[in-house]
């Protein structure tokens, strides 16, 4: 939790070490790899947020805020095919599903 609050807050060096250790302790919780992925693209390391968003979706396929974030972080690194592929998967998700029924499923 206070990873996710120092990254709202602008605090993304902060925000990037409580969400490394928050990785290790839950490795396979969605929304933790997002929001490292998150605060990985404000400090502007765009290949640790592919890396992170892609854990996310790998975690959970059909989280689409996650997919979202990738399609961008995508275009941002230059592979538009990617990107495309990623758009169109967030695109074709109705809602974003709710990490807490992953962990159930």
């Amino acid at each position: 939790q206070l990873g996710f609050c120092l990254e709202a807050t602008g605090q993304v060096d902060a925000a990037i070490e409580h969400l490394r250790k928050g990785s290790r302790l839950a490795k396979d919780y969605a929304p933790v790899w997002e929001h490292l992925g998150i605060a990985y693209a404000m400090k502007a390391d765009h290949r640790q947020a592919v890396d992170s968003f892609e854990h996310a979706v790998k975690i959970m396929p059909n989280y689409k805020q996650a997919w979202t974030h990738l399609a961008t972080e995508y275009r941002v690194v230059g592979r538009p095919a990617d990107a495309q592929h990623a758009a169109a998967r967030a695109a074709s998700l109705k809602t974003p599903s709710s990490p807490d029924k992953s962990k159930k499923a």
